[in-house]
């Protein structure tokens, strides 16, 4: 499996970065914490392969994160990323970017 490291490493710090203007929140504060050993695995380039379970998305789900859109688009950004090998990521992205110019005219 090939996962992209620089990819995956540059999707964690935005996480982290998105997630910090939420810290009043106790859901985004529980959130964190339970994706803190995979934000730093990411980090330090250490995830060789696709990883099985990512936690969070109860907190979107159920907690109502869902209301910081920013932070859900990186959270399921880095989920992808996670959950899938480079190319099948990068197919993913391309099919989306295509279907998105279909529907809306935009690139």
């Amino acid at each position: 499996m090939v996962m992209d490291q620089q990819k995956i490493r540059q999707l964690a710090v935005e996480f982290e970065a998105v997630a910090s203007k939420y810290v009043y929140d106790p859901s985004v504060d529980m959130l964190m914490k339970s994706m803190k050993e995979i934000v730093e695995n990411a980090k330090s380039g250490s995830i060789a392969d696709v990883v099985e379970y990512v936690p969070g998305s109860y907190y979107f789900q159920e907690k109502g994160l869902s209301k910081y859109s920013d932070l859900e688009t990186s959270y399921s950004k880095l989920k992808l990323a996670l959950i899938t090998e480079k190319k099948q990521y990068d197919d993913l992205k391309e099919w989306a970017e295509k279907r998105k110019r279909e529907l809306f005219g935009k690139k």
